[in-house]
């Protein structure tokens, strides 16, 4: 397969406070159009579990443009593989709002694993080679091994998550997008109707399962733009293991109320 596109409405599920589409409706569009590319592949989750297999998602690495969209617009997602190793395949996706501008771009990593062993499946070439069209256009450039932040060492905030049916996905392990939305619990609710999102990475360390507690603990990061801010969130699983590490870049936000009014008034 080579490109796929896939175009979704921007629900009320999707936004914001401030009816712009939220991270975790971003993270949603992303996931569902790769899920399908696989579908189509012959290569879905279901299609793998017959060999023993899962999918895991090790990272994703968004950047952000300008103004989100709002609700009810649609969002259509370009995405193609880059990259496969024997371990890994790079997904590089685009998304564009109804006027044709690219609000977010970036890179999300995908491993198949062993469903009883949970060690990465080593034979990608064998399995993908047919089913994926590689094309080499990577957005930012390469694909480098990404290192977390240097952080302040007292903690700025916490939040703790108790997992339950909701968060559930097909694997029958812990959503992806939990994990964010357990972060982004620990950021002062007028802090995120004053900022918005200048860039997104998401690491995934170790599964979490239902009835799992997840605990965030936010950090500040130094960062050389005066105009920016940067968190390090760190997720824990009961046992104080990491689960996952979430960092957000942010830039100042000034809301629109008129503009948000006025996009409301012509639906």
């Amino acid at each position: 397969m080579e490109r796929y596109t896939k175009t979704h409405p921007i629900t009320a599920t999707d936004i914001d406070m401030d009816y712009h589409i939220n991270l975790s409706g971003v993270l949603n569009f992303i996931q569902d159009t790769i899920q399908c590319y696989m579908t189509k592949a012959g290569v879905a989750a279901f299609d793998v579990k017959s060999q023993g297999l899962l999918w895991v998602i090790s990272e994703y690495d968004i950047k952000f443009d300008g103004e989100r969209p709002l609700w009810n617009d649609d969002v259509t997602t370009t995405l193609w593989v880059s990259e496969m190793s024997p371990v890994r395949v790079y997904f590089e996706f685009m998304l564009v709002d109804n006027y044709g501008h690219e609000f977010a771009h970036g890179t999300a990593t995908w491993t198949l694993i062993d469903k009883e062993t949970r060690r990465p499946y080593s034979k990608n070439a064998e399995l993908l080679g047919e089913r994926f069209t590689i094309e080499p256009e990577m957005v930012f450039g390469k694909h480098s091994k990404n290192r977390l932040p240097a952080f302040d060492s007292e903690p700025v905030g916490s939040h703790n998550h108790q997992t339950s049916m909701p968060d559930v996905d097909f694997n029958k392990h812990i959503s992806n997008r939990v994990y964010l939305t357990t972060a982004l619990g620990c950021v002062p609710l007028e802090y995120q109707r004053t900022h918005k999102p200048a860039s997104l990475y998401i690491r995934y360390a170790k599964e979490s399962f239902l009835g799992d507690v997840l605990h965030a603990t936010m950090y500040n990061c130094p960062i050389e733009d005066d105009n920016k801010q940067k968190h390090l969130f760190q997720i824990t699983n009961g046992e104080g293991e990491e689960v996952s590490s979430v960092v957000i870049t942010w830039d100042p936000f000034e809301k629109n109320h008129y503009a948000i009014k006025d996009h409301v008034s012509r639906i």
